[in-house]
């Protein structure tokens, strides 16, 4: 069936409509500073509906996050089809998570508990009945995943190499497509419970925070080619923690999200059909890339806390983001070259008339050969027939006989490029980082972020730090998106006119009698706050370290070790 969403979300395809794939990297408490971004992607997404509700001329259609930027990306959708208040994400990560609050006496299983961010996502990620959007408004999310079970796999080969090899892996993910009213459960319901629960499971940093058990569906796994011992009617739980353990910026799975859903579980999803439209992934990252060459190594061995902080460096910020941007300008090559293959092609056809019979014989001849191939790779995975996830459909299968010859041998040609080359409904898509590197007017990269400190953990040490870097965010997309060429001009002078007004709630997590959390959006604001421009000595006086900050550190360390201490000894009792 044909994507499903609505004109709340995305309107006709205008050739000025911009249309943004969001990519929320891991980032640990500066979850604060995409929590920034992410409040003025709301609130400009939000504005453009304002001004056109049918037609609106920016839309974000595809939500990818791993680790704290999947909490951060299920707010914004949440926001986005609720019709919310971006001031959410402020509460989200600013008055909230305080560092006493993660560290409760009863649980053990980790430095930090889950129990209060559980709540925090009950309180903000409530299930409502949205007053404005339609039921059939949605939005494509996937949110990173580490399994702590290894995913078994095998993976075919044509067969003049030999048998099919076997291979595990623990990278997973979750997509869904979100509406009004939540997700779809395992077990049939709508819910943003659930999508809390697996954003939560995405943002369980090993060791820091305990694993995150969640249900799933059997078929999510047997449809995308997994050997796994449950029948495909079965809701099945896996143990999770943080999604950037494998993949920390997923820029590759926003693609899949746009042009090949199937390849993430999205089975009965078809490409989003954005051809009319402006495209671009955004990538939200607080780490900046600056131009500096490669260092050669120089002065001291490096010491063994040197190395594994360059092993913990290389598996969560920099190989995955490195094969992703080289992927996807590799893909954008290819549909170039494609398009320019196609052109000169047809052109050489019409010259040579007499060419195009053999041509299209050949042609046959190749696609039926590939279609072979593709056969046998199917046949020789661990799922197949009723329960394979998809099977390729050429988009010129049907029609041909309205077609000149000359035409169908071009149409013919294209199917068998895209099979050959994995383009097949895909374009070229313009990637975009936005990152503290957009404020050099204002001091150095390093300097704008405090929560960096502590390996990017230091923003749970106080609530000025996550303020500075929830500004810092919303004011480098506000300069991104006033910089787009590719923006709607009214919404450009809209967004520079409109004050940016924060509203502010209580620590507290109020209850109703029965004790169940009420949602924030039931609730009055203590106070509103004008979000201003960031400026060097603003940062400076932000930044500065107190000492209830190291009396915090130092009761962070005595936990640690008590924590360390304590599953250490469990886990040798369980093997005695």
């Amino acid at each position: 069936m044909k994507p499903q969403v609505s004109s709340c979300l995305r309107g006709d395809a205008l050739v000025s409509q911009l249309r943004l794939a969001v990519v929320f990297p891991g980032a640990a408490s500066l979850g604060s500073y995409e929590a920034g971004a992410a409040f003025e992607l709301a609130r400009c997404a939000l504005l453009a509906r304002r001004l056109a509700n049918d037609k609106p001329p920016l839309t974000i259609d595809v939500v990818v996050g791993s680790s704290a930027g999947a909490i951060t990306g299920a707010l914004l959708a949440y926001i986005i089809l609720t019709d919310g208040e971006p001031s959410w994400l402020y509460h989200a990560w600013v008055t909230h998570p305080q560092l006493h609050e993660l560290m409760l006496v009863s649980e053990l299983n980790g430095v930090f508990s889950m129990r209060r961010l559980m709540e925090i996502s009950c309180e903000l990620l409530a299930d409502v009945e949205p007053p404005h959007c339609p039921d059939d408004a949605n939005l494509r999310y996937v949110a990173m995943l580490t399994n702590l079970s290894p995913l078994h796999y095998r993976i075919p080969i044509l067969e003049d190499f030999g048998r099919p090899l076997l291979a595990s892996t623990n990278r997973d993910w979750k997509a869904m497509v979100l509406t009004p009213r939540g997700a779809l459960t395992p077990h049939g319901r709508y819910s943003w419970r659930y999508v809390a629960s697996v954003a939560l499971s995405s943002a369980a940093f090993p060791a820091v925070f305990p694993a995150q058990r969640l249900e799933r569906g059997a078929m999510e796994y047997i449809a995308n080619h997994v050997w796994l011992d449950a029948s495909g009617s079965e809701v099945i739980m896996f143990d999770f923690i943080d999604g950037g353990v494998m993949h920390n910026c997923p820029i590759g799975i926003a693609f899949d999200a746009l042009y090949e859903p199937h390849r993430i579980g999205l089975i009965d999803q078809e490409p989003i059909d954005d051809t009319d439209a402006k495209r671009l992934i955004v990538v939200i990252s607080p780490r900046a890339q600056t131009p500096m060459p490669t260092k050669p190594a120089h002065g001291l061995q490096p010491l063994m806390v040197d190395v594994l902080m360059g092993v913990l460096s290389a598996r969560f910020n920099v190989n995955d983001v490195f094969d992703d941007l080289r992927g996807a300008q590799k893909l954008n090559s290819r549909i170039k070259w494609k398009t320019i293959l196609l052109e000169r092609m047809k052109r050489w056809l019409l010259e040579n008339p007499q060419v195009v019979d053999g041509f299209i014989e050949a042609l046959e001849d190749v696609r039926a050969e590939v279609e072979k191939d593709l056969g046998r790779i199917r046949a020789q995975r661990f799922c197949s027939g009723e329960h394979d996830g998809h099977v390729d459909k050429d988009e010129n299968e049907s029609g041909w006989s309205a077609h000149s010859d000359v035409e169908l041998a071009v149409d013919l040609l294209k199917a068998v490029l895209d099979k050959v080359s994995g383009t097949t409904g895909k374009r070229q898509v313009r990637i975009d980082l936005v990152s503290p590197s957009l404020l050099g007017d204002v001091g150095m990269p390093d300097e704008l972020l405090c929560g960096e400190a502590l390996g990017h953990f230091a923003g749970f040490l106080s609530r000025r730090f996550r303020e500075n870097d929830f500004q810092v965010g919303a004011e480098c997309v506000r300069k991104w998106l006033c910089e787009l060429d590719e923006l709607d001009d009214s919404l450009r002078e809209s967004i520079g006119e409109e004050q940016r007004i924060i509203k502010v709630w209580g620590e507290r997590i109020e209850r109703r009698k029965d004790g169940s959390i009420i949602p924030i959006r039931e609730r009055e604001p203590l106070c509103e706050v004008k979000l201003g421009r960031v400026s060097k000595d603003e940062v400076c006086a932000r930044c500065r370290w107190t000492p209830a900050m190291y009396v915090g550190m130092l009761m962070l360390a005595i936990r640690a070790v008590v924590v360390s201490l304590i599953n250490v000894i469990r886990f040798m009792l369980r093997r005695i």
